[in-house]
C-alpha cells in the first residue's frame, strides 16, 4: 500500500514540475501489486488545485479544465479511499505539534496508522518527514 496526497494525483492530471516523477511513482507502485490509497479529502483538494491552474495561474483553458477534472474522476474512481473521520484527533495532535495544516496532517495521520509510505510533493510535509517520523517515496 502507498497512500498518495492530492499534490500527487493534481501531478498526474496537470503538467507540473515533478509530474513524470509522480506517474513513475504510481507506475511502480501498481507493477509491484501495491494498492493505492488516499484521504477522502483529496478530492476536493485535487479539484481545487485545478480551479486554481484555470482560474490564478491560467495555465489550462476552460475546455482542458473539464478534461483535467475527466481525468482527476477517472483517477479517483481507482483508488482506494481512507475515511479521515477516525484519524481526526490524531491529525490534530499531529498538525499542532508540527505546525502542519490540518489537510497534511489527515495524509500524515493516515500513513501511520497504515505504516505506509506517502507519495507527496508537499514541502511542509517533505522538510518534516523525519520529524513527522513517515517514509516518504
Amino acid at each position: 500500500m502507498i497512500i498518495v496526497d492530492a499534490s500527487a494525483i493534481v501531478k498526474l492530471v496537470v503538467k507540473e514540475e515533478n509530474s513524470s516523477k509522480a506517474i513513475a511513482e504510481i507506475e511502480g507502485a501498481i507493477n509491484r501489486g501495491e494498492v493505492i490509497v488516499s484521504a477522502d479529502i483529496a478530492l476536493a483538494e485535487t479539484l481545487s488545485a485545478i480551479w486554481k491552474h484555470h482560474k490564478i495561474l491560467k495555465d489550462i483553458s476552460l475546455n482542458e479544465l473539464n478534461d483535467k477534472i475527466d481525468v482527476a474522476l477517472l483517477i479517483w474512481d481507482r483508488i482506494v479511499k481512507i475515511d479521515t473521520r477516525p484519524l481526526a484527533h490524531k491529525a490534530m495532535e499531529v498538525a499542532l505539534a508540527n505546525n502542519l495544516t490540518t489537510y497534511d496532517s489527515l495524509y500524515v495521520a493516515a500513513c501511520k496508522a497504515n505504516n505506509a509510505p506517502l507519495l507527496t510533493f508537499d514541502d511542509g510535509i517533505i522538510n518534516r518527514a523525519d520529524e513527522l517520523d513517515i517514509q516518504l517515496l
